[in-house]
């Protein structure tokens, strides 16, 4: 049902990655549900057949039958998908790279998604119209990729500094502090604030959260106990790990590390242990 390509190697610093989500099924097929958790990514959703519902963890649900903008994650969300015919295709973005690609700043979309037009305007309606005329995934991939080389800017002072201070953060699996960055690149508080939330539309210390729990799927296959999780990843102790995974999925450690779902979600915490190997 669930399949992810690697992009273009000319686009390898501004995408994660392209995936496509196809399912036939009957009226008697159940729906699949997947807790998605944060990655530091956001991106492109486009609904080609059939539907599919968000649902955040406070219990607020969207019916997606279009194509949408999704901003980075703070907390995990769950995604139903439609037992009958579903087509979906769409990418995901690293961090800052909405500001490097189209100049626009993610800060408004950050735990939502909304309409993909909204955010592109015409582009938007181009790329759609090249898409609705191919229906295999490589082919969308391609007409993705081509749109996006023609569309990212030119890397300015800004784009070096967040890229340097990503890769730092990414090198240290998120353990740092604010104080720490700031000193380490010579930047102010203020600016540094202002820089991420302007680029990703986290903020810095929200941004580091997000790499240590990452880095967790990463760990947890190395390690035998929870205990020995929390510390391999950087918590203080066993208390600030319950209470971290608690506030990012809704549920306790022996929960979220136990069951990794049955859809895509075991895919997706794949993809992100890949990333601290």
């Amino acid at each position: 049902m669930y399949q992810d390509y690697y992009p273009d190697a000319n686009l390898s610093d501004l995408v994660d990655l392209f995936f496509s989500i196809r399912r036939t099924g009957t009226k008697q097929s159940e729906s699949a549900v997947d807790l998605i958790v944060p990655d530091g990514t956001l991106g492109l959703l486009f609904v080609h057949r059939g539907n599919l519902r968000r649902s955040s963890l406070q219990g607020n649900t969207q019916l997606l039958e279009d194509s949408y903008f999704f901003g980075q994650k703070t907390k995990s969300v769950y995604y139903e998908f439609n037992p009958l015919q579903l087509d979906i295709f769409g990418l995901k973005l690293k961090a800052g790279a909405l500001m490097k690609l189209f100049g626009v700043s993610p800060e408004e979309i950050t735990d939502t998604l909304v309409p993909a037009h909204a955010v592109l305007g015409q582009k938007f309606g181009d790329l759609q119209a090249r898409l609705a005329t191919t229906s295999d995934t490589l082919g969308r991939k391609r007409v993705l990729e081509t749109f996006l080389l023609h569309t990212q800017q030119e890397r300015n002072d800004k784009d070096r500094l967040l890229d340097a201070i990503l890769k730092h953060i990414k090198q240290v699996r998120g353990n740092t502090s604010v104080s720490e960055l700031t000193s380490h690149f010579q930047v102010g508080y203020k600016r540094l604030e202002r820089l991420f939330k302007t680029y990703t539309g986290l903020t810095p210390k929200q941004f580091c959260r997000i790499i240590r729990f990452n880095a967790t799927l990463y760990y947890q296959r190395r390690v035998e106990t929870l205990t020995d999780l929390a510390y391999s990843a950087g918590y203080f102790d066993q208390m600030h790990f319950i209470k971290e995974v608690k506030n990012i999925t809704d549920l306790s450690p022996s929960q979220f590390y136990k069951d990794i779902g049955q859809g895509i979600a075991p895919q997706h915490r794949r993809h992100i242990a890949s990333k601290y190997a």
